[in-house]
C-alpha cells in the first residue's frame, strides 16, 4: 500500500524546506492545499489561493482546519494522486476520521526548540506580531502536551510524540541528521521513487540572474562565508562541515552538542542569525531575504577569489564574483535569494 504522509510542526521547524526537498529530491509530489486566505507575498507556493466563494463550492473534504480566521482543506481525490502533506494537528485528527481511501495514513513530526522556530520566523522576515500569534497557536494546537512538558519551550516535541509515528528533531545541525534519516525513510517506502539533485541554481526572485553550481562547491561557498564571518564561528562550521561519524548514537550526540554551541554563539553575538541561517539551510533548496542578502555583502566587503564554484569547463562556471552579483541584485531590489 503507498502512503499519504502528513508533516507536522511548530510554525518555523523546516514542514515546506523538507516537503519542497521530499518534492524536488525524492519526485514525491505535494498535496498543495486550498486555503481562502490571500498570498502573504508576491509567488507564494505551498497552496491553492481561492475566494471564501470557491472554498465554499469545494467537495468530499478529508482534510480541513483553520488557523488564523482562514480555511484550509483538500478534496479526498487529491490525496489519492499526492504523496506528502504539510498539515497542522488539528488537520490530522481531522483527516484521521475522514479519509477512508486506498492510502495508508503516516504522520511525521518536525520538532525545533521555540527559540529556533522565533529566529527562523524573523531571519524569513515574519513581523513580531506574526511571529507572536504563530507562537500562540502553537501553544493552542499543542495545548495537552504543553501541560505536560517539563519545559514549557519543548511542549511541541511532547505534542508530536503523541500523534506522529516518527519525530525528526530540525534545529540547526541535528537537521542534517534528519535529512539522512529522511533520505532512510523515503528510499526504502512502497513509492519506490528515488533521485539526487547534484546540484543548485542560485538565483536572484527580481531579476532572474542565475549562476549554476554543484554540490561540492556551494560547500565551499558557504564554508569561505563562514571564514570570512571570523572565529570562532568559521571553526564551529568547519566541524559540522568535517564531521564522518559512523556510529549513529554519536552523531546525534554531535548534532545536539553543535545546536547547543550555536546557540551560545548567537546569544554572544559571535554571528548573527541570518548568516546561520544561510549556511545552515538545506544543501538543495533555500531561501534567504534581502536583509540577509545585505549582511552577507557586508561580511564579503571586497573579498574575490580565482576559485571556481560552478561546473569546470562550463564558458559560464560560476566564480565568487557572481554570488556576489546575485546577492547585489536582490539587495537592491529588495527581493528573495534562492536556491533549488
Amino acid at each position: 500500500m503507498k502512503n499519504i504522509y502528513l508533516i507536522v510542526g511548530p510554525s518555523g521547524s523546516g514542514k515546506t524546506m523538507v516537503a519542497n526537498r521530499l518534492e524536488e529530491k525524492y519526485r514525491l509530489k505535494q498535496v498543495l492545499s486550498y486555503t481562502e486566505r490571500p498570498p502573504r507575498f508576491e509567488g507564494e507556493g505551498g497552496h491553492t489561493f481561492v475566494t471564501p466563494e470557491k472554498f465554499d463550492k469545494l467537495k468530499n473534504l478529508c482534510a480541513y482546519t483553520v488557523f488564523d480566521g482562514h480555511r484550509y482543506g483538500v478534496p479526498a481525490e487529491m490525496v489519492e494522486v499526492s504523496d506528502i502533506y504539510v498539515i497542522d494537528p488539528a488537520g490530522v485528527a481531522y483527516m484521521k476520521e475522514h479519509y477512508s481511501g486506498k492510502k495508508g495514513v503516516k504522520v511525521i513530526g518536525l520538532f525545533a526548540a521555540e527559540e529556533v522556530c522565533k529566529r527562523r520566523m524573523r531571519a524569513r522576515g515574519d513581523s513580531k506580531e506574526a511571529v507572536n500569534e504563530r507562537l500562540a497557536h502553537d501553544r493552542s494546537a499543542f495545548a495537552p502536551a504543553h501541560r505536560i512538558a517539563s519545559n514549557p519551550k519543548t511542549y511541541a516535541l511532547y505534542g508530536l510524540k503523541e500523534c506522529c509515528d516518527v519525530v525528526f528533531r530540525n534545529n540547526f545541525a541535528s537537521a542534517k541528521a534528519s535529512r539522512t534519516r529522511f533520505r532512510t525513510l523515503f528510499t526504502s517506502t512502497s513509492n519506490g521513487r528515488s533521485g539526487f539533485n547534484m546540484g543548485v541554481t542560485i538565483s536572484c526572485t527580481k531579476t532572474g540572474r542565475t549562476i549554476d553550481m554543484g554540490s561540492g562547491g556551494f560547500l565551499r561557498l558557504r564554508s569561505k562565508i563562514s571564514e570570512l564571518v571570523g572565529e570562532p564561528w568559521a571553526s564551529h562550521y568547519r566541524a559540522l562541515v568535517e564531521e564522518r561519524i559512523c556510529d549513529e548514537k554519536e552523531r546525534e550526540k554531535f548534532y545536539e552538542d553543535f545546536d547547543k554551541k550555536t546557540e551560545e554563539l548567537l546569544n554572544k553575538k559571535c554571528v548573527s542569525v541570518k548568516i546561520v541561517d544561510f549556511c545552515l539551510q538545506s544543501d538543495c533548496e533555500g531561501s534567504i531575504r534581502y536583509g540577509a542578502c545585505k549582511e552577507l555583502l557586508k561580511v564579503i566587503g571586497n573579498y574575490d577569489d580565482n576559485i571556481c564554484y560552478g561546473y569546470v569547463g562550463r564558458k559560464d562556471c560560476a566564480m565568487f564574483r557572481d554570488f556576489k552579483r546575485i546577492l547585489e541584485d536582490c539587495a537592491e531590489h529588495k527581493c528573495n535569494m534562492t536556491w533549488r
